[in-house]
């Protein structure tokens, strides 16, 4: 009986003995492990890095926005010094908002027109106006003692049409509504007589159309005009025109100063894509309006810059052109 014990206590002991592992097993296990370690890492380096991106991304965009805040608060104070008749083209503009979003703003202003050639600022989509000033002086189209001469001499030529409308591309087919006709309209007063407000004004009207459309428009047809490319430039911006149409003020309204240019308004008609204008005078251009530039700072560096424009005078709304004014009753 103390044998058969024996001989099962050694029989179970050599069934618990386990079998040792050979070293290319224990390698493959630590390269298992390595491998999860490394997955693992990148999972949390991944995250962490998406988490420190998202507040990096989301801190940009407060600066961002809160440089452009500055940079709008500084068109908007612009705006309202030049309607308070404030000057600011030598005086700059600073404002600091350190108190309230650690942002400052710095506002500049340059005077439009002043030269041979102005580009409207913008592009006209179609029964849009451009609307140019023509006066020296815009609040007073009465000529000052001694009598100048109209600043913008005796005509006008205006350029119109973007690489898109050029001139291979005025025919017959789908092309031919990209390309703008104009109507110009020349308002002017006969005679100009001082105080402001008791001058009688006037108006007259040409069209050109660079397609025969059968509407009776002017063609761009010496000496009413051209097509092809021409480069117009001003101190700020240079662009190709490619139509051209000339109007001799003087021709259509009379002499000066019996009769004096005071607006040109320009309607675009047919285009169904947009278009730039630009004008040329015999003479200069006079001012035009003001071009206002705002920048915006945070205190990281983070700047945001915004233009705008303001013409002088405000164009006149588009039902103008189509309006019968009278100081009296209207008798039909």
């Amino acid at each position: 009986m103390t044998s058969l014990k024996f001989v099962f206590k050694i029989k179970l002991r050599e069934k618990m003995i386990l079998p040792k592992r050979s070293k290319r097993e224990k390698g493959q296990i630590l390269i298992i492990f390595l491998l999860i370690l490394v997955v693992t890492l990148a999972i949390v380096l991944s995250i962490a890095s998406r988490t420190v991106m998202d507040v990096r991304m989301t801190s940009t965009s407060d600066e961002s926005n809160r440089a452009y805040f500055a940079a709008e608060a500084g068109v908007e104070e612009a705006l309202k010094q030049l309607e308070a008749g404030v000057a600011i083209s030598a005086h700059p503009i600073n404002l600091d908002f350190g108190k309230l979003n650690n942002t400052k703003g710095l506002v500049q202003e340059v005077g439009l027109g002043g030269e041979q050639n102005f580009i409207y600022p913008g592009n006209l989509k179609k029964d849009e106006v451009a609307q140019f000033n023509l006066l020296s002086i815009p609040d007073n189209p009465a000529p000052a003692p001694p009598e100048e001469p109209s600043p913008i001499g005796s005509s006008l030529t205006f350029h119109w049409g973007s690489s898109d409308t050029r001139a291979d591309d005025a025919g017959a087919g789908p092309d031919t509504w990209k390309t703008a006709a104009i109507e110009v309209t020349i308002i002017y007063c006969n005679p100009c007589v001082a105080p402001p407000g008791t001058s009688t004004f006037r108006l007259k009207k040409v069209a050109f159309d660079p397609i025969d459309r059968g509407n009776n428009f002017s063609p761009l047809n010496p000496p009413f005009g051209t097509v092809g490319r021409q480069t117009i430039s001003d101190s700020r911006s240079e662009k190709d025109f490619y139509f051209h149409a000339n109007v001799d003020v003087t021709a259509l309204i009379g002499s000066y100063p019996a009769n004096t240019p005071v607006l040109a308004r320009v309607r675009f008609l047919y285009n169904n894509i947009d278009s730039p204008i630009a004008v040329t005078a015999a003479g200069t251009i006079p001012t035009e309006g003001s071009l206002i530039e705002s920048i915006g700072q945070t205190s990281s560096g983070v700047t945001r810059r915004l233009q705008a424009v303001r013409l002088y005078p405000p164009p006149l709304p588009i039902p103008f052109d189509y309006v019968l004014f009278s100081k009296g009753d209207i008798i039909k």
